[in-house]
């Protein structure tokens, strides 16, 4: 981090900005390209408003709990519960206590 970026080969990586393919992809992807630098946020946010996209709104959405995983378990319990019980039953059957 923050040092100079190299490939595989160990040369030095120089980036430069292609306005051109930037242009493209906006225009294919029925968008807009504005080139900005750094202190131009509130350029940018007003152009965001301006673009007649619509209004944006708050969506309430609900989360529902699952309890499955109580139900799954518990009858677990019970499955091995009834197999403990049952081995039980028959050894005391061929012991003749039952």
């Amino acid at each position: 981090y923050g040092g100079v970026k190299q490939d595989r080969l160990g040369n030095d990586v120089i980036t430069a900005l292609n306005e051109s393919i930037l242009q493209e992809v906006a225009q294919q992807g029925e968008g807009k390209y504005w080139p900005l630098d750094r202190t131009d946020a509130g350029t940018l946010a007003s152009k965001l408003n301006n673009t007649g996209q619509g209004t944006y709104s708050e969506v309430e959405t609900q989360e529902y709990n699952s309890y499955f995983t109580y139900f799954a378990g518990l009858s677990l319990l019970c499955l091995l519960l009834e197999q403990t019980l049952q081995t039980r039953t028959n050894k005391l059957a061929r012991r003749g206590y039952a």
